[in-house]
């Protein structure tokens, strides 16, 4: 086998993931580390939690744009070694056969 195919696999994977749903897109974000909000988009905020404790909480709220999530996913996906490819492939595929 030449290099096209892997090429090819990786094209197909790609296709695939681009099929998936939000939600679904973004567990594949998830799972490779791929960062789905910008950094220093934190908002910290106090809240009171079961026991009436003041507690302060901080999180994330400005999303990346999908173009840049794409990029990362498209270079994520390159960089993968054949077996994590295939585990992958496996799990896009299964989530896209039950809708």
């Amino acid at each position: 086998m030449g290099l096209g195919f892997f090429k090819d696999k990786t094209e197909k994977l790609m296709r695939e993931i681009s099929e998936l749903e939000a939600s679904e897109f973004l567990g594949v974000c998830k799972i490779l580390n791929i960062p789905v909000y910008e950094e220093g988009s934190e908002t910290t905020q106090k809240i009171k939690d079961k026991d009436g404790k003041e507690v302060e909480v901080t999180y994330k709220t400005k999303p990346r744009d999908f173009s840049d999530l794409w990029s990362d996913m498209c270079e994520k996906v390159h960089g993968l070694n054949r077996e994590q490819k295939r585990n992958l492939d496996k799990l896009v595929r299964a989530a896209n056969k039950k809708k």
